[in-house]
């Protein structure tokens, strides 16, 4: 089929010309908007308690500091706190921030690739294909937080530098060096993306001048400003980084050499067609175009691939030397999330065929349909037979019955975070703690008498062991211990079956729960 036949096409059938309109620059922002107000809308009727990922801020974003958790930069933690000063401390402000991240995914995800492709319809298909990697049409809408954070910065790292090496104005660069500071504010990971970028632009002639410019002076001052003071709490936190970076790449998990690699080999082949599952699938439409000769090639198409060819040799070569076992799909975010655009921006030098990006969109819509529908049912169908059941927890009752007893100005100490992080938000004048995130500094509220708070049906009915040892280590324990009260409610669809809290007053001291 021809490109003139194409259009005629357009011309008869709505689907097409709803294609031809999405795509557009226009279109691409209104798709954009309609897709994430249906997911905030879709995600607060869900449920009115906190997801996973956004627990942790719940508990940390107490105040504006240079840092929270050091596992984690603090960027996120403070677009949050923006979000309470507008929306209050509420699970609103999560959810607004969260997808507000996500749209700016998408947006600089298009950016790029209108500084990067020939065809404005392109970027469009390339950054909608992004739905097309399980992280994100499906991971991002029930975890994820700093992760999408990061995703946008490696969009713009995609988009800044290929304007300041063309323009060569020292304004560019500047913003170029905002890009460099943010992003190592988002995660770490941030270095993985960008390091093996930069050697593969000192290995690209036309690229390499643009790189030693004077200018990048000016960005790298810039990026140091903004880095300087949280680097240096993230330095002198106390963290043992080397052994939790050991832990989570599962370094020497098998007892050989050989089975540690083949392991470490393994591992990797299945993070990378995990994580970029449906969307390599859904590429092979554009398999006769794959086919076809390319015709020459941008020298940023070539670091991009060059980029990506040195970082899969470090981790092969983290396999092989260190003995790296375990390569988590979502350790291929940083690695894999611009995938898409390099895909277009490869097949971008190759001979068109509309007929195959019609279909790919058509597959996208598919996928974000289905995923809406599987949210909906996932959401009616999973509380009747859920074991930890963290969305259908009955926080906001228990949170009332607290102020009911006034019991919710004090300090609480909870058993595990999906509790503490949504007391957190539901309780606002109480100072809330949990054991799972014990570097949380304390909130600048919250005096009077202090809380334990378990989850009697998964815990038992007595105060568990580990958050009294909690009690004791950070706070200093208490002479006594108080009754218990077992509060319990209805799951918030769970079709008749409840949760129970256990609730006891620590007595003693001074009646208050002050981190030692």
């Amino acid at each position: 089929m021809t490109a003139s036949d194409i259009k005629a096409d357009a011309a008869r059938d709505p689907l097409a010309r709803f294609y031809d309109f999405a795509v557009s620059p226009a279109g691409f922002f209104t798709v954009l908007f309609v897709y994430v107000v249906a997911h905030v809308l879709l995600r607060l009727w869900i449920s009115p308690v906190l997801g996973t990922d956004e627990i942790e801020q719940a508990l940390l974003a107490n105040d504006w500091r240079l840092g929270y958790n050091p596992r984690q930069p603090p960027l996120y933690t403070w677009i949050l706190l923006s979000g309470y000063a507008v929306f209050g401390r509420t699970l609103l402000a999560h959810v607004v921030v969260k997808y507000g991240v996500l749209a700016a995914m998408f947006v600089a995800s298009y950016f790029a690739g209108r500084r990067l492709l020939k065809s404005p319809q392109r970027a469009a298909l390339a950054s909608y294909a992004l739905v097309l990697l399980y992280n994100v049409g499906w991971g991002a809408h029930v975890g994820y937080t700093h992760s999408l954070l990061l995703s946008v910065f490696i969009f713009l790292t995609l988009w800044a530098p290929p304007r300041a090496f063309e323009s060569k104005r020292t304004l560019d660069y500047v913003v170029f060096g905002m890009v460099l500071g943010f992003g190592f504010l988002t995660k770490f990971s941030f270095a993985v993306f960008l390091i093996p970028l930069l050697i593969a632009c000192l290995l690209v002639a036309p690229l390499r001048a643009g790189l030693l410019n004077w200018r990048m002076l000016v960005s790298i001052a810039v990026a140091i400003a903004i880095l300087a003071l949280p680097l240096n709490w993230m330095v002198h936190a106390p963290y043992a980084y080397v052994d939790v970076l050991r832990q989570v790449t599962g370094v020497d998990d098998r007892p050989s050499y050989f089975a540690n690699v083949g392991e470490g080999l393994l591992s990797l082949g299945e993070g990378v067609l995990t994580f970029l599952a449906p969307f390599w699938l859904a590429a092979l439409i554009f398999w006769p175009t794959l086919r076809a000769k390319r015709e020459g090639g941008s020298p940023w198409l070539r670091a991009m691939l060059l980029g990506l060819g040195l970082t899969f040799g470090v981790l092969i070569g983290a396999v092989l030397v260190a003995q790296v076992t375990d390569f988590k799909p979502r350790y291929m975010h940083p690695i894999l999330i611009a995938a898409p655009l390099l895909f277009f921006f490869w097949i971008g030098h190759k001979p068109a065929n509309p007929g195959a990006e019609r279909w790919f969109a058509g597959v996208a819509a598919i996928f974000v349909v289905g995923v809406f529908a599987g949210l909906v049912g996932q959401a009616l169908i999973e509380p009747s037979g859920c074991k930890n059941c963290w969305l259908q927890m009955p926080a906001p009752a228990l949170a009332g019955e607290l102020e009911r007893q006034g019991l919710g100005e004090g300090t609480i100490l909870t058993e595990n975070a999906h509790i503490g992080g949504n007391l957190r938000i539901l309780l606002p004048r109480a100072r809330v703690f949990s054991r799972d995130y014990g570097m949380a500094e304390a909130a600048p509220t919250g005096r009077g008498q202090c809380l334990l708070i378990w989850d009697s049906r998964m815990r038992g009915q007595a105060a568990p062991e580990p958050l009294l040892r909690f009690l004791t280590d950070r706070f200093g324990g208490a002479p006594g211990y108080g009754p218990i009260v077992y509060v319990t409610e209805p799951l918030l669809r769970g079709g008749g079956r409840t949760d129970s809290f256990g609730v006891m007053r620590v007595a003693g001291r001074s009646g208050d729960c002050t981190p030692t």
